[in-house]
């Protein structure tokens, strides 16, 4: 491994740090975890503040290349930073990617200049110098892979432009290092037939066909027999409907198993029972499995996980794709089956046209495989159905932000925050423990909502900024308007995920999202987003059904009356209120917001004329009440008590709410049609802070007549108070 900075060497004698930038590079341009490069470095045995030396061993890796940004940080660990033509690796990449597109085109003599300066880049075995670490160990050995496979490539194409005994010279020292490369040797053993050397390609054939047989116990392959054949009869070599070494995609190769999964997780945790269940079920035979979630609920790091512990099950492959649901433009399936068709083994140079005709390719190639399809952030089951492979051994798992009820996949796994101790447990493995300080750990967990998403990037902030406490970070997350803002790092942030969802959404379904971020109450009936929005609730339940379709409102369950409740996550709910802030004027905010309050008014006022027991008796105001019809509102008060229980926390928080908002009727009216029920249940605390807070803001408005009730309420309470203590 060589750094150069201009023209100058950059010595790095450390071993450690040399390992470590070895490491990074097997990733360029990709974040690697922080426990992977601790691993990497240490091994099983890690010393005792492994992530703070980890931290120490960058600052002296930046040191030392002294370029700024070179060594970035971001939620999935640290980077190297790498520009075009700057890493041999990725332009030996590049350079024989050019190679491959020039032989589709047929310019076989670009291919072979390009093969060549590729080749000419390498100055001896990947990463010689390092030692230990298994994933420079890996990323070696699949570039000496690649490096051989160039080789023979460009053998290929020197072959096809008669230059053979450029090809025989080139192959003899490689063939003898590695006998067991069939297509090495035969393209060797057809370079040196075309030259007169037909005895020692025969030679080439015995030693090779010996050492498979005697060491591997295989017989030699369809390419090399054929080659053999045609030496012996000193004939054409040709193969099934093709001569040697015309060159097409596969470059002569059988059709290969894909694997082309995303990287695992180095430090996945939360999610280990549903990643066991879904391994279980899709090892099982089951043939499609689908997992919802809102954004940043961990979809597709668990799809991704359960996908590389299944790689035994599915020998033949296992195929990727994004397929952009989250988003304004999913990607056409057509489009997918195209990217699906190459690597199962059909000529990129005849696709099929139209999606239809790539759809019966697609199902013929899997017929008889055991293929897993990873089909990430569909958009709908219209946009799956094409892409599920034909083969009964074959599986598919979904992921999605929608629910994909027509696909009836079993099983369905439905996503949401952690629980306490599984976000505990994600937010200590990313963040690495950096403190003892249990409780500002606990603080962060609960600011960022439990959401996995959210957790990384807290975790990688602190693990990443040696200088960011954990009582710092939870210090930042607490204030509301800069929440989001903290919960960025690098490309991946709880904002923009939440923008893409929002995105697909219609203008009225984003809008009752907007009006619904602006109330401060932890969870709500379904006729709130018809006061909110002012329409029927037949409309704004259709609405709500969108709105939990995608992910963006979540169904808490049903009250104690039986009827459904709903909720904004508070990252949610700091998301909606930025856009209303940002779409929506002022006054149409407000008046959405009266209107809801003034619901819960309305429905308090019917609910106090029905309690058994009044302590005071009806004493109006001049705030407006927003009413449904008469029936439905009957309905929802049928059990007065019931109702004020289900209510509480939510007219608690509408009394604070119009209170700090200056809406002072609201407060008190709202504030006075509890007092009942509050007696009743000795709600003293209730009762105290929301007449407290209505008094409050009556006396800032000179609202003497909601001042007067407010003070004899609480005069009220205080005899109430007396009278329990005796």
């Amino acid at each position: 491994m060589q750094v150069r900075h201009g023209e100058a060497h950059v010595v790095i004698g450390a071993a450690m740090v040399r390992r470590l930038l070895a490491v990074l590079l097997c990733r360029p341009g990709r974040a690697v975890a922080v426990p992977t490069l601790i691993e990497a470095l240490w091994g099983d045995a890690p010393p005792r503040g492994s992530h703070k030396t980890v931290q120490v061993y960058v600052r002296r890796l930046r040191q030392l290349i002294g370029e700024q940004g070179r060594i970035a940080y971001g939620p999935g660990g640290y980077a190297v930073v790498v520009a075009p033509g700057e890493l041999d690796a990725l332009r030996f990449a590049e350079l024989t990617a050019d190679a491959r597109a020039a032989v589709e085109r047929g310019s076989l003599e670009a291919a072979r200049v390009l093969f060549r300066q590729g080749l000419a880049l390498w100055r001896g075995p990947a990463f010689d110098d390092i030692e230990e670490p298994l994933l420079v160990a890996a990323e070696a050995r699949r570039l000496e892979e690649e490096h051989l496979r160039v080789h023979e490539d460009c053998a290929a194409v020197t072959l096809a432009l008669g230059r053979h005994d450029e090809v025989s010279a080139e192959l003899a020292p490689l063939a003898a290092l590695h006998p067991y490369r069939e297509r090495l040797c035969a393209f060797l053993m057809l370079a040196l037939c075309h030259t007169g050397r037909r005895a020692e390609a025969l030679e080439i054939y015995h030693r090779t066909s010996t050492a498979l047989r005697e060491e591997l116990g295989v017989a030699p392959g369809r390419l090399l027999t054929s080659v053999h054949e045609a030496v012996l009869d000193d004939g054409a070599v040709t193969l099934p409907g093709e001569t040697l070494p015309a060159v097409r995609h596969t470059f002569g190769a059988d059709p290969v198993s894909p694997h082309f999964l995303p990287p695992d997780l180095a430090d996945f945790a939360g999610r280990q029972e549903q990643a066991e269940a879904l391994r279980r079920a899709l090892a099982a035979g089951a043939a499609m499995a689908v997992v919802v979630g809102g954004a940043g609920t961990g979809k597709t790091a668990l799809a991704v996980h359960v996908a590389h512990r299944l790689r035994e099950q599915f020998p033949d492959g296992q195929l990727y794709a994004e397929l952009g649901g989250s988003g304004d433009r999913p990607v056409a399936p057509g489009r997918v089956l195209g990217r699906f068709l190459v690597p199962l083994g059909a000529d990129c140079r005849t696709l099929p046209a139209t999606q239809e005709e790539r759809q019966e390719a697609y199902r013929a190639l899997t017929a008889a495989r055991r293929v897993l399809v990873i089909l990430d952030d569909a958009a709908s089951e219209a946009q799956v159905r094409p892409l599920i492979p034909s083969g009964p051994h074959c599986a598919v798992l979904v992921t999605s932000r929608r629910r994909l009820a027509a696909l009836s996949a079993r099983p369905t796994m439905r996503l949401s925050v952690l629980d306490p101790a599984a976000a505990r447990e994600l937010f200590a493995r990313v963040a690495g423990e950096p403190g003892a300080d249990e409780w500002a750990a606990a603080e962060i967990v609960r600011l960022c909502d439990r959401l996995p998403l959210a957790l990384r990037i807290a975790g990688a902030r602190v693990a990443g900024d040696e200088h960011l406490s954990l009582t710092r970070l939870a210090s930042r997350l607490r204030a509301e308007p800069s929440r989001l803002d903290e919960l960025t790092a690098g490309d991946l942030s709880v904002r923009d995920r939440l923008r893409s969802s929002y995105a697909a959404l219609g203008e009225p379904t984003r809008r009752a999202y907007r009006l619904l971020g602006l109330l401060d109450v932890p969870d709500f009936a379904s006729w709130v987003p018809a006061a909110l929005l002012d329409v029927s609730l037949e409309e704004a339940e259709a609405l709500t059904e969108e709105l939990l379709d995608v992910h963006l409102l979540d169904c808490t369950g049903a009250d104690a009356c039986g009827r459904p409740r709903y909720r904004l996550s508070d990252l949610v709910r700091l998301h909606a209120r930025e856009r209303a802030a940002a779409e929506e004027p002022p006054e149409p905010r407000a008046g959405a917001v009266r209107r809801a309050i003034g619901g819960w008014l309305a429905l308090a006022e019917a609910a106090d004329r029905s309690l058994p027991e009044r302590l005071t008796w009806d004493i109006g105001g001049v705030a407006a009440r927003w009413y449904m019809t008469p029936a439905r509102a009957r309905g929802l008060v049928l059990d007065a008590l019931d109702w004020f229980d289900v209510e509480r926390a939510a007219i608690r928080a509408c009394v604070a709410q119009a209170a700090a908002s200056g809406q002072h009727e609201l407060a008190w009216e709202l504030a006075a049609r509890s007092v009942n029920y509050y007696a009743a249940r000795g709600l003293h605390e209730d009762w105290a802070d929301t007449h407290e807070r209505a008094l409050r803001a009556c006396r800032h408005a000179d609202n003497l007549w909601g001042e007067e009730i407010m003070a004899r309420n609480l005069a009220t309470l205080r005899t109430a108070r007396l009278t329990a203590e005796l």
